[in-house]
């Protein structure tokens, strides 16, 4: 999981966030290398955090031995919940249809054959979306590793169970070629869809369609 901030000495927040909340900005905080989470009160308010290295004996002890905020985290920032736990956002990973999917993008499961054999994605459906988490040899080849977002579940695939993610424009000609294709015996599948592009064109497709 990356996060948008990285912890530091000198940072600390309120106290008065929950128990849960509390629970994971500490976390957050021993994960970025904080040995130990210091609790305090300063100014009728309760603190914690990550104290700079000089003031040993803790923070917000300033009843005790006069140490307040400013000279513990002199240069620190006051931090929110949010502001600690907000994660990075990437830019998605975009696959073209060339090679082998990038690790970390998002394909789209396809075939017409269940049956191959090594192939043991009978429950997958036409349409999930799938990650690309890894690729690994497997049956002669290199093979791009998924995992099913809709079934919870991953796999290694040969090409053609999987492609890319297609625009609501492509989505949309698929599912009426699909239509025509079925209820027109006489059509092939590339008629069909060259059919369905045509009608797209003309601006009569422009809401994706139900096949139900």
């Amino acid at each position: 999981m990356t996060y948008k901030i990285k912890l530091q000495p000198g940072d600390y927040c309120r106290r008065d966030m929950g128990e849960d909340k509390y629970r994971e900005v500490a976390q957050r905080f021993f994960d970025d290398g904080c040995p130990k989470c210091e609790v305090g009160d300063y100014g009728g308010c309760k603190y914690f955090g990550w104290a700079f290295a000089n003031t040993c004996r803790g923070f917000f002890h300033s009843q005790r031995d006069h140490l307040d905020r400013d000279s513990a985290f002199y240069g620190g920032r006051e931090l929110t919940y949010e502001q600690v736990m907000e994660k990075e956002v990437s830019e998605p990973v975009y696959w073209d249809g060339k090679g082998l999917p990038p690790i970390g993008s998002i394909c789209e499961f396809y075939t017409t054959d269940y049956f191959q054999e090594g192939i043991c994605v009978d429950e997958w459906e036409n349409g999930d979306l799938l990650e690309c988490l890894a690729h690994r040899f497997g049956y002669q080849e290199l093979l791009p590793i998924f995992y099913n977002q809709r079934h919870k579940t991953a796999s290694g695939l040969i090409s053609g169970y999987y492609r890319p993610t297609k625009s609501e424009k492509d989505k949309v000609i698929q599912d009426v070629a699909d239509i025509i294709y079925e209820y027109l015996d006489s059509v092939s599948t590339i008629g069909a869809k060259d059919c369905a592009k045509k009608l797209y064109d003309l601006g009569m497709l422009k809401v994706p369609t139900n096949k139900e």
